[in-house]
């Protein structure tokens, strides 16, 4: 018998900025074979929605949820699905549901349960939100290495394991996170990027790779070469990215500040959540003062080599 909590086929979560819409996770029907690349974001929660609501809040494409002992529920969410493998003869662990983000033109819960080339044959909600597009990217980006769209045996390239933080859906980079003792010179703080994962301090082209990462507080790859005269438009991105893409928090960048460039995350002080400041990293008070500690963000493409089912 199919435990009561099992019963609900999909999870619809009110998006708050468009009165009405609604984003949408579905549990998946088959077994499905799974592997995920970089860390786990692994939590126990009270109910099943939390556990969405997390995966949303997070730009989670797809995660799993196994019923405790005690009645919580264990909710791991993948932050980058590298493999996916539908086996429809396979019979389920009841105590596991596997869910996926549903961007059909729906807005109800199916009758029948769903499976991965059913989710995958429609992206008709992508444009509602900058989440939703980040999740569309991510799905499209899956369904692009499909080998197998009826039986959704999909496989793509992958972030090498060593210091892999996450997967940037917008710019299709691996990130890795490196914390940054006070007073560190700003210039090697960005060469260790390249010391430390072979990659670059990460440059930002649009707003949704802003919204993507602005959660978190981070020293990014635009700067002031050395031996450059200051000016508010003699900041490069150190990857030679050549955007004109900036988001200044308000009266930046200031000559004086320093020569490198801070994001500052959603938790910081009002009117900075998001935005850029230009600051010295060898005197860097006005961080600490907003309870930031240095960290620096390094990105590389992913490893041409794909992911396989065993």
């Amino acid at each position: 018998m199919t435990p009561s909590w099992l019963l609900l086929l999909c999870y619809l979560l009110s998006y708050q900025e468009s009165e009405g819409a609604l984003i949408q996770y579905t549990e998946i029907s088959e077994v499905v074979h799974i592997k995920f690349n970089g860390p786990l974001h692994e939590t126990v929660v009270e109910t099943k929605q939390q556990c969405v609501e997390r995966a949303y809040q997070h730009i989670i494409t797809t995660g799993a949820m196994t019923k405790m002992d005690n009645g919580s529920v264990l909710c791991q969410l993948m932050r980058y699905l590298a493999v996916v493998s539908s086996q429809p003869d396979k019979e389920r662990n009841k105590n596991v549901v596997f869910f996926m983000v549903d961007l059909r033109n729906q807005d109800t819960c199916s009758a029948t349960t769903t499976k991965v080339a059913d989710i995958m044959s429609d992206f008709s909600k992508c444009d509602k939100d900058i989440k939703r597009k980040l999740l569309c990217e991510d799905l499209k980006d899956l369904k692009a290495g499909c080998t197998d769209n009826t039986n959704s045996v999909c496989n793509r390239k992958h972030c090498a394991d060593g210091g892999f933080y996450t997967f940037a859906k917008a710019s299709k980079k691996c990130l890795s996170s490196e914390r940054i003792e006070r007073g560190t010179p700003g210039n090697f703080i960005l060469n260790k990027c390249a010391e430390s994962y072979n990659g670059s301090s990460i440059s930002i082209n649009s707003e949704e790779e802003n919204d993507e990462i602005g959660a978190r507080a981070v020293m990014i790859g635009l700067h002031i070469p050395d031996g450059v005269r200051w000016s508010k438009d003699s900041f490069e991105w150190l990857d030679g990215f050549t955007s004109s893409y900036r988001n200044w928090a308000e009266g930046y960048p200031k000559e004086g500040k320093g020569n490198f460039v801070y994001l500052h995350g959603s938790d910081t002080a009002e009117g900075y959540a998001g935005k850029w400041i230009n600051f010295d990293s060898a005197n860097s008070f006005e961080l600490l003062e907003l309870n930031q500690e240095v960290v620096v963000f390094c990105s590389r493409p992913r490893l041409e080599k794909l992911m396989h089912v065993n």
